[in-house]
């Protein structure tokens, strides 16, 4: 898989995250998306291999873009839409004022940073070039 697929894109962004914010998202991307109910008690590491290979499996062009709409969406909704101390507190951190003002700041961050991508690298239009790219 060539480096600038925006699945590769997508990982390497994930890769990046806080770790404790990478696992929460997903854990959460597990439990929403999943088909089978032993998807829902993956342990952190198990949830990021499943999703590694959900989006590197081959399959049909079309599929391997609806993946990634899917995938983009429900991120989008765990970042953006629900409320922050939902992510906050799948951290392993303890309750402690500063450490929790500092994963808040991250989680904003992260946030910010999740539009950028999925206007730059992860927009409808890319995905669409991408689509046709592949489809060649």
């Amino acid at each position: 898989m060539d480096r600038d697929t925006p699945e590769q894109v997508l990982l390497l962004w994930l890769d990046e995250l806080p770790l404790w914010l990478r696992e929460a998202l997903v854990k959460h991307y597990n439990f929403m998306a999943g088909v089978n109910t032993a998807e829902f008690v993956f342990s952190e590491e198990e949830a990021w291999s499943h999703l590694k290979v959900h989006l590197t499996e081959p399959e049909f062009p079309l599929r391997r873009v609806a993946r990634l709409l899917t995938v983009r969406a429900l991120l989008t909704f765990l970042l953006e839409l629900s409320e922050p101390n939902s992510l906050l507190e799948a951290s392993p951190a303890e309750n402690i004022d500063s450490l929790r003002a500092f994963e808040a700041a991250q989680l904003l961050r992260t946030r910010n940073d999740w539009d950028k991508l999925c206007r730059d690298d992860l927009s409808d239009v890319i995905l669409h070039e991408w689509l046709l790219l592949l489809q060649q």
